[in-house]
């Protein structure tokens, strides 16, 4: 069977990236011909294409906010379940993040 490799992942996620640029591009374009095609003032349909991007940015920011309130929602559900099964475990937990963490930011600085 055929493996991906994370090289050939990464370029196929780049090539996904250029072509949703493209197609919003595209979208903003043909947005923009149609409200002009309509003979609306100039500055309304400047001000329409001005707001589009940061009303899309906190669509995707109110979609990472969800996503990272679902994991530490797991995370604390999966911390309970530790808790009440292995207690020993629990007691570990922050010196086991403490020496992980510290040797990851060592690394990577």
């Amino acid at each position: 069977m055929y493996e991906i490799k994370s090289s050939q992942r990464f370029i196929f996620a780049l090539f996904m990236w250029h072509k949703t640029i493209a197609a919003g591009k595209g979208f903003l374009t043909r947005l923009g011909d149609f409200i002009r095609r309509k003979h609306y003032n100039e500055t309304v349909v400047t001000s329409i294409l001005t707001w589009i991007p940061y009303i899309v940015g906190s669509v995707v920011t109110a979609l990472v906010a969800i996503l990272y309130a679902k994991i530490f929602d797991y995370i604390n559900h999966l911390s309970h379940l530790v808790k009440d099964n292995i207690s020993w475990l629990f007691r570990m937990d922050s010196p086991i993040s403490f020496l992980l963490f510290s040797s990851l930011g060592t690394t990577l600085l």
